[in-house]
């Protein structure tokens, strides 16, 4: 089994709802995305899934959250957009590209800074 990794970057700023602190007012993060994805397969040159190919998806997906309002974003409307809910919502997408009978997305990692972080998988 191969896991295969890409790791992305996105700024942007948000706000919490609801949450008692300093996240309720509007502030900024540099995210660092990981995606993880397992295949058994090898095609012909002995490669699972091209880096540049998960590399592209990744960052296609940050694009409309890169330097945005998090908050403003149809993905986040009705819910926080913290780091639990970007995780899970690039999973799901990154998932439909990819998940198929040889490859399967195992995970979403996502940080908000370099000492705090979460991981989304199913």
């Amino acid at each position: 089994m191969f896991h295969i990794h890409a790791t992305t970057q996105f700024s942007a700023a948000h706000h919490l709802t609801g949450y008692d602190g300093n996240c309720s007012n509007i502030h900024g993060h540099n995210w660092l995305v990981k995606a993880s994805l397992e295949t058994e397969h090898l095609d012909d040159i002995g490669i699972s899934i091209d880096f540049r190919t998960l590399k592209k998806s990744l960052n296609e997906l940050i694009q409309e959250m890169d330097h945005a309002y998090l908050n403003d974003l149809s993905a986040f409307r009705n819910i926080n957009p913290t780091s639990e809910e970007i995780a899970r919502y690039l999973y799901k997408q990154l998932k439909l590209q990819f998940n198929s009978d040889q490859t399967r997305v195992v995970s979403v990692e996502v940080a908000e800074n370099e000492t705090s972080s979460v991981v989304y998988f199913e």
